[in-house]
């Protein structure tokens, strides 16, 4: 989908509510004075931070888009898009009309080199201000003939159909938003859409016949039932002694897969994973908006019926619609508003409110990286061994001890650990806010708060042989790392501009809160721990 909003505040809240995996946006809306753009947060806004930029591309959290950091500009904006097995690039182009095609042509001929020299398709919705029969315009001009030529002589292809116009503002219209492709032959449907768009350009939608992303599995926490999951934990660990005199690191490990095997099973039947669901409505859009842009839509149909320019009359009856469906979001919009601050009463509920509020904590998406000779990467996997090379050199990503350190016949008594006791779990357990992100063991500490006392007691074992043999088991170490980019930096393509933000195992976490100050001094060896 691509539309030129023309700066208008209600035309981007419209399109909130539309159902796009991708939009192309020319002359977007931004708020002042801190240069945001005017989007959902449920979606990803690429543009050329602190400018009012002309363009942007606006991608649902379903859509894998990677920023070409590269290529952002003003009057371009571009992304990866990819998938299972393939790449897409997609930008968003304007074209001054102040300025000559030549001139506003060389960023857009830089981002064709690099798709040429990379093998990748590419997908551009375009407001070129000029005007060719190449995209079906009635009449010619010096601007259009230019534009031509360069998209012939770049083997590009234009995607217009018809001769419905996409710029209307009464009296005049014409056909200056296009749709062009490189190498690229699966899109279809290709139409200028009779949604209103609250703006002087119209909506233009196109499917891509891409492949079907495959949804994120996840667990709903807040409808398990936490006494189905007690009690078939309890059949599991039933008849199974981990209280042992001495313990090795063999036996730590085969202990600690079976403890998991036990939760896992337990979550598995109380609150399995399903599909993540997408929220596909906003909080503030309401049925008094769904009517009048259903109305406003019916009178766009019939005012623009056969191709036809709309009398007067037709006119001033959709310029009244168009009006009142403004005003409808606008006040919309001040209800949810003063709904979400009249709800805030918490400390978490106010930290989502700072975020709204401070710019700075709106952390940007990872783009593609530079490397260390000073070239740009050409996937997200090699981005993200960049940053791991660049915040984690002596880490080997995704492989730990193997069961030739498990072996040893290395055997402790563990029964002067007093400090690692049931209550003292408990309590520790406990301080941990119950939804907070998992490490990559996808336990909660809400699944760890509601454990019976058998499993407690098991764990309390564990713990116990895992500080007596100086040895962390292998589920223990692992981590989630997921980066975020620092406040204030510039440079997009420059690993350091990003930080680490690790997520472990809640397990472990709770056996660091049971050490006591005179532990502290002590660490476990180094190579444990990757």
């Amino acid at each position: 989908m691509q539309l030129n909003t023309h700066h208008s505040e209600k035309s981007m809240a419209n399109l909130d509510s539309l159902k796009a995996d991708v939009l192309l946006i020319q002359e977007p809306y931004f708020t002042r004075p801190k240069l945001q753009p005017l989007v959902a947060r449920k979606h990803d806004f690429i543009f050329k931070e602190g400018t009012y930029a002309r363009v942007g591309i606006y991608s649902s959290p379903t859509t894998r888009t990677v920023p070409l950091f590269e290529f952002i500009e003003e009057d371009l904006a571009a992304a990866l898009i990819e998938w299972n097995d393939g790449y897409l690039v997609v930008a968003s182009i304007y074209l001054d009309g102040r300025k000559t095609i030549e001139e506003t042509t060389t960023s857009w001929q830089n981002l064709i080199d690099y798709c040429n020299a990379k093998s990748l398709p590419f997908l551009a919705g375009i407001d070129c201000n000029s005007h060719s029969g190449l995209w079906n315009c009635t009449y010619e001009d010096t601007r259009g003939e230019q534009l031509t030529e360069f998209i012939i002589h770049n083997n590009m292809l234009v995607h217009n159909t018809g001769s419905k116009h996409t710029w209307y503002r009464h009296p005049s219209s014409s056909i200056i938003d296009i749709t062009v492709t490189l190498n690229w032959d699966k899109i279809c449907n290709w139409h200028v859409s009779d949604e209103p768009s609250l703006s002087d350009h119209r909506i233009i939608m196109y499917d891509l016949d891409l492949p079907k992303q495959l949804p994120r599995m996840c667990r709903t926490y807040k409808q398990a039932n936490w006494q189905k999951y007690r009690n078939i934990i309890e059949k599991e660990l039933e008849g199974v002694s981990f209280d042992q005199d001495e313990w090795s690191n063999s036996e730590l490990e085969t202990a600690v897969s079976l403890f998991y095997s036990a939760i896992n099973k337990g979550l598995n039947h109380c609150c399995p994973r399903k599909a993540q669901k997408q929220k596909d409505t906003l909080s503030w859009w309401d049925e008094s908006c769904e009517r009048d842009r259903r109305i406003a839509r019916t009178v766009e149909r019939k005012a623009f019926k056969n191709n036809k320019k709309p009398t007067h009359t037709e006119w001033a009856i959709l310029k009244n619609r168009r009006r009142k469906l403004k005003q409808t979001i606008r006040k919309a919009r001040k209800d949810g508003w003063r709904r979400l601050v009249s709800e805030t009463s918490s400390l978490p509920d106010m930290a989502k409110l700072y975020k709204i509020f401070d710019s700075k904590s709106q952390s940007g998406s990872i783009g593609l990286l530079r490397r260390q000779d000073g070239s740009v990467c050409e996937n997200t996997k090699e981005a993200l061994g960049i940053l791991m090379q660049e915040h984690f050199p002596d880490c080997e990503v995704e492989k730990y001890a193997e069961a030739s350190n498990c072996s040893e016949s290395h055997k402790t008594n563990t029964h002067d650990l007093t400090w690692i006791n049931q209550h003292r779990l408990r309590e520790a357990i406990k301080q941990f806010g119950p939804h907070k992100a998992s490490g990559p063991d996808d336990i909660k500490p809400i699944a760890l708060q509601n454990l019976p006392e058998v499993a407690i007691r098991a764990l309390c074992c564990l713990l116990r042989a895992s500080m007596g043999l100086g040895y962390t088991p292998v589920d223990w170490r692992k981590s989630k790392v997921q980066f975020i980019k620092k406040p204030g930096k510039k440079d997009d393509l420059d690993p350091r501009t990003y930080r680490p933000i690790s997520l472990t195992s809640f397990i472990f976490k709770s056996l660091e809160r049971l050490v006591p100050v005179p532990y502290t001094h002590l660490t476990l060896p180094t190579k444990r721990y990757m």
